[in-house]
């Protein structure tokens, strides 16, 4: 069932991304915007031959064999991870929908459609991107959070781990004067786990 969500969630991301990518093509000439909720977000068409935020402009056919290689990564780390969880399957479906999304503009059209565009106030743009850009850094998130909750719960069982149980306690009573006494059977049996 896991398998079916990790492709339905790809396969979603990446029908998604180019359809929305072949909308701005046909409505919105490159250079040319779209007010949707001004001034906070823009439609805004431009060509990214970079990588995220346009850095690293003019590389397209390394950036193109770093995506396939990174697809190929999440496809293989995706087998494992379904197992383990729901969450993982989501989050790495996202990964791949967005990176194959991408990865089929670099090679089609040797640049990515950029069009989400988001300011906050006058003082802050955030660099314009798009759907695949957005399913990556969801699912980057994801992991980030999931792998965050799993190590906190792994700290905790650990802890709980290493506090005495209540068999851990026998021979340790307490008087009718307060405070604990421990037996000498108890009192050696805990010298010996310490």
């Amino acid at each position: 069932m896991r398998r079916v969500l990790f492709a339905a969630v790809a396969a979603a991301i990446v029908i998604g991304d180019q359809l929305t990518k072949a909308w701005i093509v046909r409505t919105i000439p490159r250079g040319a915007s779209k007010p949707v909720l001004p001034p906070y977000f823009v439609l805004y068409h431009t060509q990214n031959d970079g990588v995220a935020w346009s850095l690293f402009r003019g590389h397209t056919g390394l950036f193109s064999l770093v995506a396939a290689a990174f697809s190929i990564g999440i496809v293989l780390l995706g087998q494992r991870a379904m197992r383990r969880s729901t969450t993982l399957a989501v989050a790495i479906g996202l990964l791949l929908g967005g990176s194959i999304g991408n990865l089929i503009d670099r090679v089609r059209l040797h640049y990515v459609v950029d069009f989400l565009d988001v300011w906050i106030g006058h003082w802050y743009h955030w660099p314009t991107f798009n759907v695949a850009d957005s399913a990556i850094t969801t699912g980057m998130i994801t992991l980030a959070i999931y792998f965050w909750i799993i190590e906190r719960q792994s700290a905790s069982l650990e802890r709980e781990r290493d506090e005495p149980t209540v068999s851990d306690c026998e021979g340790v009573t307490a008087p009718a004067g307060g405070g604990a006494t421990v037996s000498d059977a108890a009192r050696s049996e805990l010298r010996g786990t310490v």
